[in-house]
């Protein structure tokens, strides 16, 4: 270690403030961030007085989620430059993402900030949320969307909180208002459709599609969610019909849409060979999940190298390395308190689902889970086959074990998943922090992580295992692996779950 220390002191000492920066910066886009710090940390005493060198020591340690030390460098940056408004949304930024409150933080970035950051009043947005204050989120959003009733992100983020808070239909009300005042905006219908959409209120999407379409210039958008939303509402030759009129495969969004049609209609041979088609392609792990479907459902061979796989899917029981779960599950409560309602666009049904980078926040009970969880994903990744570099996921070794979500979701009554995929992941996981105490006497199966199947498809085959859960056990499984819930009857059912960011971007291969 004190050779390597003097190592990164003797390149630190010939290098100036902007190459180090520069160095720094590009350490995040291939994960050698720790490297990047020891240059830092090694360089001359008047390089650490210069306020961007500790801002980018913050950064490079929330990269790691290592917010502690970020805040300590943020602040310290912050100290040296108080009217820097970057550094000041940095430091409102990783006192977020630590689990604080961060209310104050982003009243005084937002004070030294340009008019209209709208990155920034978003995440001050969220801090509100964080806090309990979500009266104070809604009013601070409708009143820059009062003043700019064109602002779609912030119409966005409005509809969510509001359908979080349970207002169903209602959600949507300042949007509309501003799409009767700005008829030909297509962002504003964007936000309304894929809203609707996501909100399963296909009808309605289809109404405003068509409207929409009528009102704007000519955007692929309008004709590719109609015909997603007439294969929704299950009239499949108005929508095969639709697609055709498209092009079918005109660009990845519609080829997506159009595999899904196919596989509604009972076609799975064509909607294997529309996915692979972009099986080379950037985007390809939104394809797999329904090319597994489809060889599955026609019985091709090709389904065992994809999934079959035992050894993609691990079991590991790291309740022992935690400590007591209950402590856990009562302060993940305190996290779930904050919403009322499932997400709009997750696959929680009858549940809450926490915001933010759960790994990311600094409370020793999230730390100790966190720890546990990355030492049981290193000896998940040891046991994989090894690299075939045709596989959407054997073709991938990240170099670090990091994040690229985390979060929990808390089900109850007749709650569950919708079968689902993470196209951001490599691996993804179900940690089961509590379930219902009587879920054996009133159904042996409620509750049960299922893998491979989807439901919507006609004749998919049931799931090819399914994973009783219990508490402290660990699920991974590839993100591309479509994977549900049984519903629950009563009581709680409470996890972790996170995504396994598949590399940095130069690595990754699709």
């Amino acid at each position: 270690m004190q050779q390597d220390e003097k190592i990164a002191r003797d390149q630190a000492s010939f290098l100036s403030v902007d190459e180090l920066l520069r160095r720094a910066i590009q350490s995040q886009q291939d994960w050698t961030e720790r490297e990047a710090l020891a240059l830092l940390h090694a360089a001359p005493a008047e390089a650490l007085q210069d306020p961007r060198v500790h801002q980018m020591m913050g950064l490079l340690h929330r990269s790691l989620d290592e917010n502690e030390a970020a805040l300590g460098h943020l602040g310290k940056a912050a100290m040296l430059a108080p009217a820097d408004a970057r550094i000041a949304h940095g430091l409102a930024q990783v006192t977020l993402d630590a689990g604080l409150d961060a209310r104050d933080a982003f009243s005084r970035a937002a004070a030294l900030a340009p008019p209209r950051d709208r990155q920034l009043q978003l995440s001050h947005v969220g801090a509100l949320l964080a806090a309990g204050s979500a009266n104070a989120a809604e009013t601070m959003l409708e009143a820059e969307l009062h003043q700019e009733p064109g602002w779609a992100e912030g119409h966005a983020a409005l509809v969510r909180l509001r359908w979080q808070a349970g207002e169903g239909d209602a959600s949507w009300r300042t949007l509309r208002a501003a799409i009767d005042h700005r008829p030909a905006d297509t962002g504003l219908w964007r936000e309304l459709i894929l809203g609707l959409f996501h909100a399963k209120k296909y009808t309605a999407a289809l109404a405003a599609a068509r409207t929409g379409k009528a009102a704007c210039p000519p955007d692929l958008f309008f004709l590719s969610i109609e015909a997603a939303c007439l294969d929704e509402l299950e009239q499949y030759d108005a929508a095969y019909a639709a697609f055709l009129n498209i092009g079918r495969a005109a660009d990845a969004g519609v080829a997506l849409h159009f595999t899904r049609h196919l596989l509604h209609a009972g076609r799975p041979d064509d909607a294997a060979a529309v996915a692979q088609a972009w099986t080379g392609q950037p985007g390809a792990q939104h394809f797999w999940p329904y090319i597994a479907t489809a060889w599955r459902m026609t019985g091709d061979a090709r389904s065992q190298w994809l999934e079959g796989d035992e050894r993609l899917i691990g079991v590991h029981d790291i309740g022992a390395r935690i400590g007591a779960l209950d402590k856990l599950a009562t302060f993940l409560r305190t996290l779930h308190s904050a919403t009322s309602h499932q997400p709009l666009e997750q696959s929680v049904r009858t549940g809450t689902q926490t915001s933010g980078r759960l790994f990311a926040r600094i409370e020793p009970e999230i730390r100790a889970l966190r720890a546990a969880v990355v030492e049981a994903v290193k000896a998940h990744v040891a046991q994989l086959p090894p690299v075939d570099p045709n596989h959407p996921t054997l073709g991938i070794r990240p170099p670090d074990i990091r994040f690229s979500g985390s979060w929990s979701v808390r089900l109850t009554g007749e709650g569950h998943h919708s079968a689902h995929i993470h196209t951001q992941g490599w691996f993804s996981s179900a940690f089961y922090v509590a379930v219902p105490g009587d879920m054996d006497a009133t159904d042996p199966h409620a509750g049960w992580l299922t893998l491979g199947d989807q439901p919507e498809f006609r004749d998919c085959p049931p799931a090819f295992r399914t994973i009783r859960p219990r508490p402290g056990q660990l699920v991974l499984f590839p993100s591309i692996m479509w994977h549900g819930t049984r519903p629950i009857h009563e009581g709680e059912r409470m996890t972790v779950a996170f995504d396994i960011s598949p590399g940095p971007m130069s690595r990754v291969r699709t």
